[in-house]
Protein backbone atom coordinates (compact mmCIF):
# COMPACT_ATOMS: atom_id res chain seq x y z
CA UNK A 1 0.00 0.00 0.00
CA UNK A 2 1.38 3.37 -1.03
CA UNK A 3 0.57 6.43 1.08
CA UNK A 4 1.65 9.99 1.69
CA UNK A 5 0.65 12.31 4.51
CA UNK A 6 1.19 15.74 6.00
CA UNK A 7 0.34 17.66 9.16
CA UNK A 8 -1.17 21.14 8.99
CA UNK A 9 -2.87 23.64 11.27
CA UNK A 10 -6.38 24.94 10.58
CA UNK A 11 -9.17 26.64 12.55
CA UNK A 12 -11.28 24.30 14.67
CA UNK A 13 -14.82 24.05 13.31
CA UNK A 14 -16.22 24.10 16.87
CA UNK A 15 -14.30 26.90 18.63
CA UNK A 16 -12.08 28.56 16.01
CA UNK A 17 -8.80 27.80 17.83
CA UNK A 18 -5.83 26.47 15.88
CA UNK A 19 -6.33 22.71 15.52
CA UNK A 20 -3.95 20.13 14.15
CA UNK A 21 -4.97 18.22 11.03
CA UNK A 22 -3.36 15.09 9.67
CA UNK A 23 -4.13 14.57 5.98
CA UNK A 24 -3.24 11.61 3.81
CA UNK A 25 -3.79 9.85 0.51
CA UNK A 26 -3.48 6.07 -0.06
CA UNK A 27 -3.69 3.64 -2.91
CA UNK A 28 -5.98 0.81 -1.86
CA UNK A 29 -6.83 -1.94 -4.35
CA UNK A 30 -6.32 0.33 -7.34
CA UNK A 31 -8.28 3.27 -5.88
CA UNK A 32 -7.29 6.59 -4.37
CA UNK A 33 -8.51 7.06 -0.81
CA UNK A 34 -8.00 10.08 1.44
CA UNK A 35 -8.50 11.17 5.03
CA UNK A 36 -8.48 14.31 7.20
CA UNK A 37 -8.16 13.87 10.98
CA UNK A 38 -8.66 17.03 13.07
CA UNK A 39 -7.88 17.43 16.77
CA UNK A 40 -8.40 20.67 18.73
CA UNK A 41 -6.21 21.15 21.82
CA UNK A 42 -8.55 23.82 23.23
CA UNK A 43 -12.04 22.29 23.09
CA UNK A 44 -11.04 18.66 22.41
CA UNK A 45 -13.22 18.57 19.28
CA UNK A 46 -12.14 15.70 17.04
CA UNK A 47 -13.34 14.90 13.54
CA UNK A 48 -12.51 12.31 10.92
CA UNK A 49 -13.36 12.68 7.26
CA UNK A 50 -12.48 10.18 4.58
CA UNK A 51 -13.39 9.41 1.01
CA UNK A 52 -12.49 7.79 -2.28
CA UNK A 53 -11.64 9.37 -5.57
CA UNK A 54 -10.21 12.82 -6.12
CA UNK A 55 -8.87 14.34 -2.90
CA UNK A 56 -10.21 17.66 -1.67
CA UNK A 57 -7.98 20.63 -2.51
CA UNK A 58 -7.01 21.01 1.18
CA UNK A 59 -5.35 17.59 1.10
CA UNK A 60 -3.69 18.06 -2.28
CA UNK A 61 -2.25 21.43 -1.28
CA UNK A 62 -0.99 20.15 2.09
CA UNK A 63 0.75 17.21 0.39
CA UNK A 64 2.29 19.43 -2.27
CA UNK A 65 3.45 21.92 0.38
CA UNK A 66 5.03 19.11 2.41
CA UNK A 67 6.44 16.91 -0.38
CA UNK A 68 6.37 18.91 -3.61
CA UNK A 69 4.75 17.99 -6.91
CA UNK A 70 5.41 14.71 -8.69
CA UNK A 71 5.32 14.12 -12.42
CA UNK A 72 5.06 11.20 -14.79
CA UNK A 73 8.03 10.63 -17.06
CA UNK A 74 7.52 8.45 -20.14
CA UNK A 75 9.85 5.50 -20.60
CA UNK A 76 11.26 3.82 -23.67
CA UNK A 77 10.06 3.05 -26.21
CA UNK A 78 8.18 6.33 -26.48
CA UNK A 79 4.54 5.71 -25.55
CA UNK A 80 1.76 6.01 -28.08
CA UNK A 81 -0.27 9.20 -27.51
CA UNK A 82 -3.40 7.21 -28.38
CA UNK A 83 -2.73 4.66 -25.61
CA UNK A 84 -2.13 7.47 -23.12
CA UNK A 85 -5.32 9.28 -24.21
CA UNK A 86 -7.35 6.09 -23.79
CA UNK A 87 -6.11 5.61 -20.21
CA UNK A 88 -6.71 9.28 -19.37
CA UNK A 89 -10.28 9.12 -20.66
CA UNK A 90 -10.99 5.93 -18.70
CA UNK A 91 -9.25 7.09 -15.51
CA UNK A 92 -10.96 10.47 -15.19
CA UNK A 93 -13.42 11.16 -12.39
CA UNK A 94 -15.86 12.57 -14.93
CA UNK A 95 -16.34 12.84 -18.67
CA UNK A 96 -13.28 14.07 -20.52
CA UNK A 97 -13.43 15.29 -24.09
CA UNK A 98 -11.14 13.99 -26.77
CA UNK A 99 -9.51 17.43 -27.01
CA UNK A 100 -8.86 17.47 -23.24
CA UNK A 101 -7.44 13.94 -23.40
CA UNK A 102 -5.16 14.96 -26.27
CA UNK A 103 -3.92 18.01 -24.32
CA UNK A 104 -3.34 16.01 -21.12
CA UNK A 105 -1.56 13.26 -23.05
CA UNK A 106 0.78 15.85 -24.60
CA UNK A 107 1.51 17.24 -21.12
CA UNK A 108 2.15 13.76 -19.75
CA UNK A 109 4.43 12.78 -22.62
CA UNK A 110 6.57 15.90 -22.10
CA UNK A 111 6.79 15.51 -18.31
CA UNK A 112 4.42 18.40 -17.63
CA UNK A 113 1.56 16.43 -16.04
CA UNK A 114 1.89 16.95 -12.30
CA UNK A 115 0.04 15.86 -9.19
CA UNK A 116 0.56 14.34 -5.78
CA UNK A 117 2.75 11.24 -5.65
CA UNK A 118 -0.17 8.97 -4.81
CA UNK A 119 -2.40 10.39 -7.58
CA UNK A 120 0.31 9.89 -10.14
CA UNK A 121 1.29 6.43 -8.92
CA UNK A 122 -2.33 5.39 -9.51
CA UNK A 123 -2.30 6.88 -13.02
CA UNK A 124 1.12 5.32 -13.70
CA UNK A 125 -0.22 1.93 -12.61
CA UNK A 126 -3.12 2.27 -15.07
CA UNK A 127 -0.74 3.34 -17.84
CA UNK A 128 1.57 0.39 -17.15
CA UNK A 129 -1.42 -1.96 -17.19
CA UNK A 130 -2.14 -0.61 -20.70
CA UNK A 131 1.45 -1.31 -21.78
CA UNK A 132 2.73 2.26 -21.45
CA UNK A 133 6.17 2.50 -19.80
CA UNK A 134 6.27 5.38 -17.30
CA UNK A 135 7.92 6.42 -14.02
CA UNK A 136 6.79 8.79 -11.29
CA UNK A 137 9.44 11.32 -10.34
CA UNK A 138 9.66 14.42 -8.14
CA UNK A 139 8.83 17.51 -10.21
Amino acid sequence: MLSQGAAIVAPCSACGAQASQDVAEWLVQGRLEWTVSTRCPVCANATEECGRGDSPELIRQALVDAHGWSRIVPGQPAPSPVAVMKVLREAGSGPITLADARERAAQLLTGGHRGTRVELELLAQRLRDAGVAVEVMPH
